[in-house]
């Protein structure tokens, strides 16, 4: 029974793609956002931890501003759900952050150690890559000042709650110690995100963006890893190139957007005719290779031939009139010893073979 294609493009349109600028920007924002959030994550239990600390000590004020605090970060775990309030949840919490530094060791003294916390913001300064050189300056100078004028201000008055000093020596170290803490998990989330967005932009360099299959630097790096160019080789492998026969008839006749719906639906249709451990790649144009593992010639034969003829069955609207597609193979066996290259050329000599031979069809090199 003939499978048919999903609605084509409408003629002349072009596919949706992802410009490399929009790419980069997506990215960034999405290692800024993780770093936030895990932040943001650490500073709620945080202040939860210090509010019963506080009503411990009976020091009021500090309880009731870790209150406002839980509640401001409560509140800014929930906005970071739309990405658009990134930059308004980056200030506030670093407002939350130099006000609770503030009055904490305006309540406390300066040996209280919550200045520590101004220092830790330092790194998301700079993390926001979209943010000019000027405005990271300007804003690592406004906090270095807030520091020096919190350590300043507290040295020189006396504490509006004093502590004892062996709880006041333990929340200072506590709180040095976690501010670099802070800082190091920051700096940690930083990086992991970044191995992620490295990984994420290597997968779409090596992905080809109308099909979702890999394109041709992608086959390339995985026959690399599947197929060693060395003596050691013990099984068969063979390539299949395959060109969909009068595409650019199709492109002229009805428009590059509906020749896109074809290659999806060539694409998705031969996919399914090769197995998990095959690679099938969009080698360009309405070329398409297959490199199989631990097959002879024989075998290869018999994937061509079944690609071919399910390729075949495919049925693609245009107005009123139905369309169907046919293809044509070359085969090549990958000799021991032989670049990949070379084996792909001897390919591409049997498909064109082939195509010079009334094309639908398949021919072993």
């Amino acid at each position: 029974m003939a499978r048919h294609a999903s609605d084509a493009t409408p003629p002349g349109s072009t596919p949706s793609e992802v410009t490399p600028r929009a790419r980069k920007e997506v990215s960034r924002s999405d290692r800024l956002g993780s770093v936030i959030r895990s932040g943001i994550t650490a500073a709620f239990f945080l202040h939860l931890g210090f509010l019963f600390l506080f009503l411990g000590l009976e020091v009021w004020l500090l309880a009731a501003v870790n209150v406002l605090s839980v509640g401001v970060y409560g509140f800014c775990q929930k906005s970071m759900a739309d990405v658009k309030w990134l930059q308004t949840v980056l200030v506030i919490t670093g407002v939350e952050v130099i006000l609770h530094a503030g009055i904490a060791s305006r309540v406390l003294g300066w040996e209280s150690g919550f200045h520590y916390y101004v220092l830790a913001l330092t790194p998301l300064v700079f993390l926001d890559a979209r943010a000019s050189s000027r405005i990271k300056i300007s804003v690592m100078v406004i906090l270095i000042t807030l520091y020096i004028g919190i350590s300043l201000w507290t040295r020189t008055v006396v504490p509006l709650h004093p502590l004892a000093p062996e709880i006041l020596h333990g929340l200072h170290y506590f709180n040095m110690i976690l501010a670099l803490v802070i800082l190091a998990m920051i700096l940690n989330v930083h990086s992991h995100s970044i191995q992620r967005a490295e990984h994420h932009l290597q997968t779409l360099a090596e992905t080809d963006n109308l099909t979702g299959l890999p394109n041709r630097r992608g086959l390339l790096n995985l026959a690399d890893r599947f197929h060693p160019e060395t003596a050691q080789r013990l099984t068969a492998s063979a390539a299949i190139l395959i060109d969909v026969d009068h595409f650019k008839r199709i492109n002229d006749r009805y428009g590059h957007g509906y020749g896109d719906s074809v290659l999806k639906a060539v694409a998705r249709s031969m996919q399914g005719q090769i197995r998990d451990r095959d690679a099938l790649a969009r080698w360009g144009g309405e070329e398409f290779l297959v490199l199989l593992h631990d097959a002879d010639l024989e075998l290869a034969l018999s994937v061509a031939e079944r690609i071919r003829e399910a390729v075949a069955q495919l049925t693609f609207q245009a107005g009123d009139r139905t369309l169907s597609v046919t293809i044509t193979t070359g085969i090549a066996d990958w000799q021991q010893d032989e670049p990949l290259e070379a084996c792909i050329e001897r390919a591409d000599d049997a498909l064109y073979h082939g195509k010079t031979s009334g094309r639908n069809r398949s021919v072993i090199s």
